[in-house]
C-alpha cells in the first residue's frame, strides 16, 4: 500500500515533465539468428537438416534416453522399433549384428561414428561417450555410398558443452559387473572461444554367463573458434574392451534344412570348452574437421577421419548338427587382425531463390579406404572327434594345442571408395517440395593370400539417384513418395 500512495503521489507531478519531452530518435537494430547447425554427417548428401526434411525413415536415440533406459548395448538402442532386431549377443563376436527391416547391416559399410566409416565387426562401441545413437533405414546409396540395402548406424559423439559440465555415475549388473563413468565439458577462453568435453569409462567383472569382461574407454572432443565464420574441431575416441571365457557362437551351417530347432536352454549355462577362449577388441578414431561460413546462406566443410579396429581372439562355434541338441565344437584362433580405415570428405550447403522456387543444394566428394591386415595362421580351426558334445550335457573339457607367431602379417584385403555426389530440394508454396539428388561410387575391393599373390578383384562405379515429392500439411509431420 506504501508503494501504491508514493506512486500516486509522483504521478501528477511527473506528468507535465513527460508530456513536454520530445520523441526521441533512436538508430534501427536489426538481430540475426541462426539455428544451431544439426550433427554433421547425419544425412550425408542432404547435409545438415531435420528428418523431416528428408523422405527417408529415421530413428534416434539420444544420450538421455540411453541413461533414462539404462542401456549398455547396441542390441538394446532400438529395442522398441520394430523393424530393428539384435542378432548376437554383447558378450559374443556378433555384439554388432542387427537387422532392420529383416537385413542384416553392413559391419564394413553399414557404421559411422560422427559420420566416418568404421569397421564393426565383433565390436560393442562406449555407449558412454555417444550424444545420439542415428539409424537410417533402407537402402543408403545416395546418402552414403556403397552399403547393404538394410541401413546405416551413425554414432554422434559427445561435443564441447556451451555451460560447464561435469557429473559421475557408478552402477553394477549381474551381481558382480561394475561401472563407472565420468563426464566433462565446457568452454574457457574470450567469449568462450575453446570447447571441450571428455569422458571416461571403466567397466569390469563377471557377466551373467560366467564370462570375465575387463574394459576401458576414453573420449575427447575440442573446437576452438578461430573466427566469427571459421571453426575448427577434432574428436578422438578409445577403447579396450577384453572378454575372457568368451560366450561360444552358436552356428546353424549344418543343420539339416526343414528341421525344428531343439528345445530352449537355459541362458546362464556356460557352453565353454577351452578355458583359453577369449575375446579382445581394441579400437581408435580420430577426426578433424573445418566448418566455414560463408555468408547467411551457404557453408563449407572438410573432414578427415582415421579409425583403427583390431581383434585378438580364440572364439569357440558350435556347429549344430541335429534336433537332439548334438554338436562339433570349433576352437578359431584369429590374432590381431588390423583393420584401418581413412576416409575424407569436402562438401558445400547453401541456400537460393529462382523466381518463386527456393533452393536448398548440396554437393560434394569423398574419399575412403580400408586396409585388413591379419597373421597368416589365424585361419586355422582346431577340429575333431574330441570336439563332439550336446547342448543339454557337460561340455567336453578341451586343450588349446595350437602355436603362432604373432609378430608376422600380411595385408589381406584393401578397399577403396571414391564419390561424388549433389542434391537439390526445391520448395514451392508452403507446404511442398522437390528433392532431386544423385551420388557417383566408384568402389574397388582388392585382396591377396599371404604369399602376396592376388586372388580377387572387384570393381563396381555404380550411380545411385534419389527422387521425392514430400508434403507437410504441419511442422511435425511429413508425407512423401520416392525412389531410391
Amino acid at each position: 500500500m506504501a508503494g501504491a500512495a508514493q506512486a500516486n503521489a509522483q504521478g501528477p507531478l511527473a506528468a507535465p515533465d513527460a508530456a513536454n519531452l520530445e520523441p526521441l530518435q533512436v538508430q534501427t537494430v536489426t538481430v540475426n539468428g541462426e539455428r544451431a547447425r544439426d550433427e554433421r554427417g547425419a544425412l550425408g548428401a542432404l547435409g545438415n537438416r531435420s528428418d523431416l526434411d528428408t523422405p527417408f525413415a529415421t530413428a534416434s536415440v539420444s544420450s538421455q534416453q540411453i541413461e533414462d533406459r539404462q542401456i549398455a548395448t547396441l542390441g538394446q538402442v532400438f529395442a522398441d522399433d520394430a523393424s530393428v532386431s539384435a542378432q548376437g549377443g554383447t558378450y559374443t563376436q556378433a555384439a554388432h549384428a542387427v537387422n532392420v527391416r529383416g537385413l542384416r547391416l553392413d559391419f564394413t559399410n553399414g557404421f559411422k561414428i560422427d559420420g566416418q566409416p568404421f569397421q564393426m565387426f565383433g565390436v560393442e562401441l562406449p555407449l558412454e561417450t555417444v550424444e545420439s545413437v542415428q539409424l537410417l533405414k533402407g537402402a543408403s546409396g545416395f546418402l552414403y555410398g556403397f552399403a547393404a540395402p538394410g541401413g546405416i548406424i551413425n554414432y554422434i559423439t559427445k561435443k564441447p558443452t556451451s555451460e560447464t559440465l561435469l557429473s559421475a555415475d557408478v552402477g553394477w549388473s549381474s551381481a558382480s559387473l561394475k561401472r563407472a563413468h565420468v563426464d566433462a565439458g565446457g568452454r574457457f577462453g574470450a567469449q568462450g572461444r575453446f570447447g571441450y568435453r571428455a569422458n571416461l569409462a571403466r567397466e569390469e567383472g563377471g557377466t551373467y554367463n560366467g564370462a570375465a569382461l575387463e574394459r576401458q574407454a576414453a573420449s575427447l572432443a575440442v573446437d576452438a573458434r578461430l573466427t566469427s565464420d571459421l571453426t575448427w574441431s577434432a574428436n578422438f575416441l578409445y577403447q579396450e574392451r577384453d572378454i575372457d571365457g568368451a560366450v561360444p557362437t552358436v552356428s546353424l551351417q549344418n543343420y539339416p534344412a526343414r528341421t525344428g530347432l531343439p528345445a530352449p536352454v537355459d541362458g546362464r549355462k556356460d557352453f565353454g570348452a577351452y578355458d583359453s577362449s577369449y575375446y579382445n577388441s581394441t579400437l581408435w578414431m580420430g577426426a578433424t574437421a573445418l566448418d566455414w561460413r560463408i555468408g547467411r546462406a551457404w557453408q563449407a566443410s572438410l573432414s578427415y577421419g582415421h579409425t583403427v579396429k583390431r581383434i585378438d581372439s580364440a572364439n569357440e562355434t558350435l556347429y549344430l548338427s541335429n534336433q537332439r541338441g548334438d554338436y562339433s565344437n570349433r576352437l578359431a584362433p584369429f590374432y590381431r587382425p588390423n583393420l584401418t580405415y581413412d576416409a575424407l570428405q569436402a562438401s558445400v550447403e547453401g541456400k537460393f531463390d529462382t523466381g518463386p522456387l527456393r533452393h536448398r543444394v548440396t554437393f560434394g566428394a569423398g574419399y575412403q579406404t580400408l586396409e585388413r591386415t591379419l597373421n597368416p595362421e589365424s585361419n586355422l580351426s582346431l577340429f575333431g572327434p574330441a570336439t563332439v558334445g550336446n547342448l543339454y550335457a557337460t561340455p567336453p573339457v578341451l586343450v588349446d594345442t595350437s602355436t603362432f607367431d604373432r609378430s608376422i602379417f600380411y595385408k589381406i584385403s584393401e578397399w577403396t571408395h571414391k564419390s561424388v555426389f549433389a542434391s537439390d530440394t526445391i520448395e514451392f508454396g508452403d507446404h511442398w517440395s522437390v528433392l532431386l539428388g544423385a551420388r557417383h561410387v566408384d568402389y574397388e575391393n582388392l585382396n591377396w593370400n599371404a604369399r602376396g599373390a592376388s586372388t580377387s578383384r572387384y570393381n563396381k562405379k555404380p550411380l545411385s539417384p534419389s527422387a521425392a515429392l514430400l508434403y507437410q500439411p504441419t511442422s511435425y509431420a511429413t508425407v512423401y513418395a520416392s525412389y531410391v
